[in-house]
């Protein structure tokens, strides 16, 4: 099973609404890893651009290849593979 990031999710674990929803991303985040997880490119362009707003362009850049350095691939959807992923939605 792959598991394919999106903006939201990489928002809400940088700015949890609250303190629960923070725990439960840390649990998630941990099982997440027993799988592929894949980052579409435009989701690292969106994040930089909404992230850097609050926390700078460096340290929204930062956290993303934090993101890399665990393990998260970057790829680039296809029409094909856009089409296929919003099947799940």
């Amino acid at each position: 099973m792959a598991i394919v990031l999106d903006t939201r999710f990489l928002l809400t674990h940088t700015f949890p609404p609250s303190k629960d929803v923070k725990k439960l991303l840390r649990e998630f985040t941990l099982r997440i890893f027993r799988h592929k997880v894949y980052l579409p490119l435009i989701v690292a362009v969106e994040y930089i651009k909404i992230a850097g707003k609050h926390l700078g362009l460096k340290e929204a850049e930062n956290r993303l290849l934090s993101w890399l350095a665990s393990g998260v691939h970057i790829v680039e959807m296809t029409y094909n593979d856009a089409v296929e992923a919003g099947k799940f939605c």
